[in-house]
């Protein structure tokens, strides 16, 4: 198979020059024009929820696992920076009512949902909810919650905070008064409700057609399973078929709907030159993987993929050497 160099620093560059442009958009856009009497502290503070919204926004674009965008940067980093991002995003959305109490006290009383306007009230519910969604992924071990209770709260969580923080924005009114402002609010709104849409349904459906079926477990050393899978429809995959390279995994859901939240992610471990039927190694830890043993034949499976760029066919070298140890390790075939 060729080789192929995956992250050009021009594409690398072009990426990060529209999401600079789409966080920073509506800030540019919106200070146009301002009143000065409003005062430096009032549009500082704004300046801060707008961006911090818009990255908000673009948390969905990073968790959306595009291909274009995982091939020039690499989902492990893309990953990354969707956790880090969010210190920054806090920082941001927190800095909003801050400058304003310090700045004028009398914001306070904003606090009060009681008896607050509604643009108030929908504010305090949208900083409420990030700081619900920072303490449920950082200390989520100790709350005992589960994986996958926690990846359904995350996603609700995060599409509440940028609903009620548009609703915020909207109703305040002055900074976006105009109508093209306004239109830039809605192109905002569509995007994300696309992205939504996209991660949600129509992957979903596409995982459903391209659905597969457990034709053999197999014991392995050390308590691992093997379990091995093939197309329930291989003409849906198209005439070549289903393709990985070496190094590479997908993420997998057994049985109930293409639908659901909670994906598991494995590497592949068959031969990329095989890739008629697929299998997977899995050590039986807890949660997901102590089922594995227990799968009957003829379950349907789910793959989300593939995905990951450390082939030795997208990285040119004159050679290799690879110090690894963990989940997902595996033999090149």
């Amino acid at each position: 198979m060729p080789q192929r160099r995956s992250r050009t620093p021009a594409r690398a560059a072009g990426w990060a020059a529209l999401y600079l442009t789409i966080a920073l958009g509506p800030l540019i856009l919106s200070l146009i024009q301002l009143d000065p009497g409003r005062g430096f502290w009032v549009n500082l503070s704004v300046a801060a929820g707008f961006v911090g919204l818009s990255l908000m926004g673009l948390q969905f674009v990073l968790a959306a696992h595009t291909v274009r965008t995982a091939r020039v940067f690499g989902l492990d980093l893309l990953l990354r920076f969707h956790r880090q991002i969010t210190w920054l995003i806090a920082l941001l959305i927190f800095a909003h009512p801050i400058i304003l109490f310090l700045w004028d006290p009398r914001f306070l009383a904003l606090l009060d949902v009681a008896h607050a306007p509604a643009r108030a009230r929908f504010a305090v519910v949208s900083v409420v909810l990030l700081a619900v969604l920072i303490v449920t992924s950082i200390w989520r071990r100790r709350l005992h919650i589960r994986y996958a209770v926690w990846q359904v709260m995350h996603s609700v969580l995060a599409t509440l905070i940028v609903v009620t923080a548009l609703v915020h924005v909207l109703l305040i009114g002055y900074y976006v008064d105009e109508p093209w402002e306004k239109a830039l609010w809605v192109c905002y709104s569509l995007a994300f409700v696309s992205i939504g849409v996209w991660v949600r349904i129509v992957r979903p459906i596409l995982r459903w057609r391209r659905r597969w079926r457990v034709v053999a477990v197999e014991n392995e050393a050390a308590g691992s399973s093997t379990i091995e899978l093939e197309p329930v429809d291989p003409r849906s995959f198209g005439p070549r078929g289903f393709e990985f390279e070496a190094g590479q995994y997908a993420w997998i859901h057994v049985g109930g709907s293409p639908f659901a939240m909670t994906y598991h992610p494995f590497s592949f471990s068959s031969s990329a030159q095989s890739p008629g039927r697929v299998r997977f190694t899995i050590k039986p830890e807890q949660g997901f993987t102590a089922t594995v043993p227990d799968l009957s034949l003829g379950s349907v499976v789910y793959l989300d993929g593939p995905w990951g760029h450390l082939t030795m066919e997208r990285n040119d070298a004159n050679g290799f050497v690879f110090i690894a140890a963990g989940v997902g390790v595996r033999p090149r075939c």
